[in-house]
């Protein structure tokens, strides 16, 4: 099934009314006309460059759905409100790889199969969960911008790989903040989950930014390229953890963290974790690799290798900042397995 609007560069999906794709919404009449489709296991695609109109979309299939640009991107910012999905839904696309535009997941998501999600900036303020195990529950989020999470909101598969991919056309701008909470973070039940950025993730990194935030006691520094904060959990359940983030690098006379953590948890089971932090910066720069504030880190590994645990902070490159650390560590590191 294909919903699409005429392929212009404005070209736009009204939706004045409720629209139901897939399964009927119900045996009542419409127009003397009683819709017979009661089960569908249909792919629907809805391509266009906006979506408007004061409808919502309510789709129940247990095929896949896909939301896309009819060129490289959407016209304007893209959010999810007003989506309703089956949770028997087997896998959700919203933008293309070349998309720029930014997107919001304004409402709880909660299918059994991969997410993917590609923008500018992309805003997860409900919560994101695939039932389906392994990599049939993938979740990849890219963003060439920011990628962020609301306080109190959580990342969820059965055994499926999560990654968050910041700056992914390698401008030098995009971070990843978890905002923390309540049962926020991440939670992947054996699968990988992967926090970096650039136009490679093995070698690149996502990026700070020269935004003010502090912890409760009104410390403050600039955004890391990877930034979690308020007791924020990543549990990955025999999975292994990946954080790869820079700093901005500037000369301001702030903390500048490629990796922060405040008050944060990361448990890997019998999975291993490293953390990869860079950091540059001159002048008054107080430049950090890996950094921390509140309580610190809590990192725990029960994997039986030698590298069950990795910390590697790079502030080599700094020129003549007023600090630069590598790691600067508070908290607790548990190689539980008798690993490294």
């Amino acid at each position: 099934m294909s919903v699409r609007a005429a392929r212009t560069s404005c070209a736009g999906l009204y939706i004045g009314n409720d629209a139901f794709l897939g399964n009927r919404k119900d045996a009542n009449a419409v127009n003397g006309i009683t819709p017979s489709v009661q089960s569908s296991s249909a792919d629907i695609l809805i391509r266009a460059n906006t979506l408007n109109g004061s409808g919502a979309i309510d789709v129940s299939t247990t095929g896949e759905l896909t939301i896309e640009p009819n060129g490289n991107a959407f016209s304007s910012a893209y959010s999810t409100s007003g989506l309703t999905l089956d949770s028997a839904l087997t896998g959700l696309t919203i933008g293309t790889s070349t998309n720029t535009a930014d997107v919001t997941i304004s409402n709880a998501i909660d299918i059994a199969g991969p997410i993917t999600v590609y923008g500018g900036d992309i805003a997860v303020n409900e919560n994101l969960n695939t039932t389906a195990g392994g990599a049939l529950g993938d979740m990849l989020l890219k963003a060439s911008g920011n990628i962020t999470q609301a306080a109190s909101k959580s990342i969820t598969t059965s055994g499926g790989d999560v990654t968050l991919w910041a700056d992914s056309d390698g401008s030098g701008a995009g971070y990843i903040q978890l905002t923390g909470g309540s049962s926020s973070g991440i939670s992947s039940g054996g699968g990988n989950v992967f926090l970096g950025g650039g136009t490679d993730l093995a070698t690149g990194y996502a990026r700070g930014a020269a935004v003010i935030d502090s912890d409760s006691s009104g410390f403050s520094f600039y955004i890391a390229g990877v930034h979690l904060r308020n007791e924020t959990e990543i549990n990955s359940g025999g999975g292994n953890i990946t954080l790869r983030g820079q700093n901005v690098g500037n000369s301001d006379g702030f903390v500048q963290p490629g990796i922060m953590g405040i008050s944060t948890t990361l448990n890997a089971g019998t999975g291993k974790i490293a953390l990869y932090g860079l950091a540059g910066g001159s002048g008054s720069a107080n430049a950090q690799a890996i950094s921390n504030s509140g309580s610190g880190w809590t990192i725990r590994s029960a994997n039986t290798t030698s590298d069950a645990i990795t910390l590697i902070g790079d502030a080599t490159t700094t020129n003549n900042a007023a600090t630069s650390l590598g790691i600067h560590f508070l908290g607790i590191i548990e190689a539980t397995g008798n690993g490294g």
